[in-house]
């Protein structure tokens, strides 16, 4: 059986939002004399990044039974997948996306219904694992009952954590599904937490399992 409920945290997502927002550099303000030919390929480029759509589909599957699922990550989200299991090859989540500019990530790990006897049976072991996590701040964290998601039953643990001396808040959803425990972890920056909180429903009702 899979490392259920690892806090990611502590493994995968090295938190791309993080290296993300330290490696930007200073833009040097520069006046530039651009040629007519310049002009128009900036307008040209500019035209195409506001024909792009706002929101976009991605699909991950589960490794068990090969069930693929879909999400749609709204603008300014990337998947980043393949970066995360690259540089953490014994992850066992699926899929990672993050937004650079608001400082938020996202995680999805699946389990397989069958291997707990209910959905409290799966959150009472997460809630077990984060009591013995040292990193989290304000124990003990509890599941709590969410309005369905999808028409699924929902539940909720939010927390305080802390990775490379940096303060963030973690919600951990899980989300009922026909044959899975679909498991969305999301972590913010502590400051922009509030913000970024408000964008989570519109990513987890977007998940869906895809029909064959």
């Amino acid at each position: 059986m899979k490392k259920i409920f690892t806090i990611i945290l502590l493994g995968c997502l090295s938190l791309p939002f993080l290296t993300g927002c330290w490696n930007n550099k200073p833009v040097e303000a520069k006046k530039e004399i651009k040629s007519g030919k310049n002009e128009k390929t900036e307008k040209n480029s500019q035209s195409k990044e506001e024909n792009k759509p706002t929101n976009k589909v991605e699909t991950f599957k589960n490794p068990d039974d090969a069930k693929e699922f879909q999400i749609t990550l709204p603008k300014g989200w990337e998947n980043t997948t393949q970066e995360d299991k690259k540089d953490n090859p014994d992850t066992d989540a699926v899929f990672y996306a993050s937004n650079f500019k608001t400082s938020v990530s996202l995680a999805i790990l699946i389990e397989n219904k069958s291997d707990f006897t209910d959905i409290n049976a799966f959150t009472t072991l997460g809630e077990n694992t984060f009591a013995e996590d040292p990193t989290i701040k304000n124990k003990p964290v509890k599941f709590n009952d969410i309005e369905p998601i999808n028409g699924q039953n929902s539940k909720l643990a939010t927390y305080d954590t802390e990775k490379s001396g940096m303060n963030l808040v973690c919600s951990e959803y899980v989300i009922e599904g026909i044959d899975s425990y679909i498991r969305v972890s999301f972590w913010s920056l502590k400051s922009n937490y509030e913000k970024n909180k408000t964008g989570y429903n519109e990513i987890l009702s977007s998940i869906k399992e895809v029909e064959k």
